[in-house]
């Protein structure tokens, strides 16, 4: 993967925290700052010829919780805004 510099590249908003992916560990990383104060912004490429939506995000987290979560945080965390690039 080639980093290309951001040189006379501005940013209208700033974050203290950037996770790169949305995985599992991410999302609860990202969480775990929110709840504690800190401001994050989660920034995930969408692969390509892959069609994702937020009902498959809820089920794959479910499937991972072996259908044990609670629906409702799960939901709260896949209907907030996502950042695609």
């Amino acid at each position: 993967m080639e980093v290309k510099p951001a040189e006379g590249k501005s940013f209208d908003t700033e974050f203290p925290v950037v996770i790169i992916g949305g995985g599992f560990c991410s999302l609860t990383a990202a969480l775990t700052l929110k709840d504690s104060g800190t401001a994050v912004v989660i920034l995930e490429q969408g692969a390509r010829g892959v069609d994702d939506t937020l009902e498959l995000m809820a089920g794959d987290i479910q499937a991972k919780a072996k259908q044990l979560a609670d629906p409702c945080p799960i939901f709260l965390l896949v209907a907030g805004r996502l950042v695609k690039f």
